[in-house]
């Protein structure tokens, strides 16, 4: 079978390799969040499963090259479009503000104060308290938790919205350089942004503070745009006429170096933790490669009989995909729990299955809560999409 022709306009966008990717980046996210005490009592093997999780919050990454990318390929196609920027920012409103807002409000006024009562030990009343004064809600409010939870200040349960902050403060401004530049300058401004971003994290003065705020680099925008930066270079090379040509060297070159500098970086600190110090310094970028040239790969592949590709289009992890947002925004308040049930189950079972267990039901319970979120909040909005084409040829089909 020959691989499918990378789309070109966003109607063609519909790509199942890449919502398996969507897929794998949340699993990785939640065997991180639901296994946080996988191997800490668990035996040798499971030990070893436990430090393999440790390195999800990757999946993260994962997303905001996919990000990069999407929205870069959307923002191209529309380029001349009368309505660029009124159908760009009302399709991003309406996928992601409808249950974003509705969780902020059930975190504040009903999930914490919960947590507080049932879960002490994770969250205090006076915690609950602080976090539902309106000055503390205003970070959440406004798209600037990042800002907060970069410096330490957060709370169980909303630290997860930190990322999404991010994208939104991308957003504010990328349409704009989309718009007034060239596709090779714009080019040259995802590298600018991807060595910036490197070189902010190795600056002396940033590494000073980031000892005592270990989740600076984490959380704040300035230190994460390399992974966005690398989306949106793939975006690009994929509209080029010779991308089936230059791809493979490009995949694969990106590949090496990134997973090279993981290796160094595990090696020396052991430790996959994205708040080491060699990690948040130059691990970042490592795993922006890597994630990279897989996006990349998944595209040049696309619909072709690879077993790579036929297992990021499968059913499960396209599904995982698809309903990947709301997967993310909603599974927290159950990690919440996840430790406090796990040692009552571990009581009868013991420690090592009570926490296979634990992630097997919170995986479960995750996707289910997200499936109730899609179909009784999220698509009513998402059909209001059609009202806000960038033209009226381009209806995208990819909720993206």
């Amino acid at each position: 079978m020959k691989p499918a022709v990378v789309m070109a306009r966003s109607s063609d966008r519909s790509i199942p390799e890449l919502d398996g990717i969507r897929g794998v980046a949340i699993l990785l996210v939640l065997v991180t969040h639901f296994g946080s005490s996988l191997g800490s009592d668990s035996g040798a093997l499971l030990s070893v499963f436990g430090a393999m999780f440790a390195f999800g919050w990757a999946g993260v990454d994962l997303f905001f090259i996919l990000s990069g990318c999407l929205i870069t390929g959307i923002l191209l196609d529309a380029k001349g479009s009368p309505h660029y920027f009124r159908a760009f920012y009302m399709r991003r409103v309406l996928r992601i503000m409808p249950l974003y807002y509705a969780a902020v409000v059930a975190y504040f006024f009903v999930l914490l104060p919960l947590a507080a009562r049932t879960a002490p030990e994770r969250v205090s009343v006076a915690e609950a308290a602080a976090l539902a004064s309106s000055s503390e809600q205003l970070w959440y409010w406004l798209h600037l938790s990042n800002w907060r939870i970069g410096f330490d200040i957060g709370f169980p349960g909303m630290h997860h919205f930190w990322s999404l902050a991010v994208e939104e403060q991308f957003y504010l401004f990328w349409p704009v350089l989309v718009l007034l530049l060239s596709e090779s300058m714009l080019m040259r401004v995802c590298c600018f942004m991807f060595v910036g971003s490197l070189v902010l994290r190795n600056l002396p003065e940033f590494q000073q503070i980031q000892l005592e705020n270990p989740r600076l680099f984490y959380c704040l925008t300035p230190f994460r745009m390399d992974a966005l930066a690398v989306g949106a270079c793939v975006a690009l090379i994929a509209r080029r006429s010779d991308f089936r040509q230059v791809s493979p060297l490009l995949a694969g070159a990106s590949l090496l170096v990134g997973a090279v500098g993981i290796a160094f970086v595990i090696l020396l600190e052991r430790t996959p933790a994205a708040v080491s110090p060699l990690m948040s310094r130059v691990g970042f970028s490592a795993i922006a490669l890597v994630g990279g040239a897989v996006v990349l790969y998944s595209m040049m592949r696309a619909g072709s009989p690879d077993w790579v590709a036929k297992l990021l289009r499968s059913a499960m992890l396209v599904n995982f995909g698809k309903y990947s947002y709301g997967i993310y925004v909603l599974h927290p308040p159950l990690a919440l729990f996840a430790r406090h049930i796990e040692h009552g189950v571990g009581a009868y079972v013991g420690p090592a299955l009570a926490s296979l267990i634990v992630i097997a039901a919170g995986v479960a319970a995750s996707y289910v809560l997200a499936l109730c979120s899609w179909n009784m909040l999220e698509k009513r909005f998402l059909r209001m999409k059609d009202r806000f084409p960038y033209r009226p040829e381009l209806r995208p089909q990819h909720p993206v």
